[in-house]
């Protein structure tokens, strides 16, 4: 039986398995089978998961310590906000250069700076951020993971082009999860929190008008915000690796929109948790990626031609 190492790392973080020697251990159990140990293996050597992860509090995206919602180096370094990014000299650990990327090409995917079907040349990745091809690989296997790359046979990476049904299903398991965000939110954001969140809106009232791929990019880091809020590392994991899906998917069908709707919008639901109306806010959550999911439609746009070490090199953090 063939496991995808999504399934896996998702058991993991929820502590269904554990791990010993790179064996997974209870996987029988819920039904995931031995050959899951396969996928286990690949995801250490990836970087994904170590021997020293616990059941439950296993690694979002790479073995960083920054929250999930951090796209680059934006935000102060905060007990909620994105610690520093590393400088990625050959003398850093693989796995901050491999999150690294990650950020990086995430960053540059929901800012429409690459958009679904763009090729992801390894040696090119190599060089543009100064690490090896192996390197380059992983961060590459990584976002195959989460489903923001495909990768084909040869080797070649591209950025993914999920299909419409694919793109109603990450839409609808969004839905439902941020539900969950805003019910264990309403009435406990902390005086911090909401100043956060206030300063977060005022940065995208600033934005609006401006360049898209800000506006985009803060509208998006808006619903991760909320998910680091609730404490949860799954919550955390699973509404951003669904959140830069999402990004990709409008990218791929979305038409044009103001972004002043997505502002006031989040300004009432933030209100809505701030007065402990949980029913209100999960209505307005819900009727905000309803209309989100509303504009995308398959959008028939001819294939740009870019140069990808020039393209990233906004992107490259140090």
């Amino acid at each position: 039986m063939f496991v995808s190492e999504l399934a896996i790392q998702a058991a993991f973080d929820l502590g269904w398995i554990t791990l010993k020697g790179g064996i997974v251990r209870d996987a029988v159990r819920i039904g995931l089978g031995r050959d899951a140990s396969a996928s286990i293996v690949h995801l250490k050597r990836a970087g994904a998961m170590g021997e020293g992860d616990q059941p439950g509090h296993g690694p979002a995206v790479s073995r960083s310590t920054e929250p999930m919602w951090c796209f680059g180096r934006e935000r102060p370094r905060s007990a909620t906000g994105c610690a520093s990014a590393m400088r990625q000299g050959e003398t850093s650990p693989p796995t901050d250069r491999v999150g690294t990327i990650c950020r990086s090409l995430r960053r540059a995917i929901v800012e429409r700076a690459l958009t679904p079907g763009d090729r992801l040349p390894e040696d090119a990745l190599g060089e543009r951020f100064s690490v090896s091809r192996t390197i380059a690989r992983q961060a590459l296997g990584q976002l195959a993971g989460e489903g923001l790359v495909e990768l084909r046979r040869n080797r070649i990476a591209v950025v993914a082009s999920p299909s419409w049904e694919e793109a109603r299903d990450t839409f609808d398991v969004r839905i439902s999860l941020e539900r969950l965000v805003v019910q264990r939110l309403a009435g406990r954001l902390s005086a911090e929190q909401q100043a956060a969140l206030a300063d977060h809106i005022a940065g995208e009232e600033r934005a609006s008008g401006g360049p898209e791929a800000a506006s985009i990019r803060l509208a998006t880091e808006f619903h991760l915000l909320l998910a680091e809020m609730t404490g949860s590392p799954v919550l955390r994991r699973y509404v951003a690796e669904l959140g830069y899906r999402c990004a990709l998917i409008l990218s791929l069908y979305s038409r044009p929109h103001s972004s002043d709707c997505a502002v006031s919008e989040h300004r009432e639901i933030v209100a809505a948790l701030v007065s402990g109306d949980a029913g209100r806010a999960v209505a307005l959550m819900d009727h905000h990626l309803d209309a989100v999911a509303e504009r995308a439609r398959i959008l028939n746009e001819p294939r740009r031609e870019h140069d990808l070490i020039r393209l990233l090199a906004p992107y490259v953090e140090g």
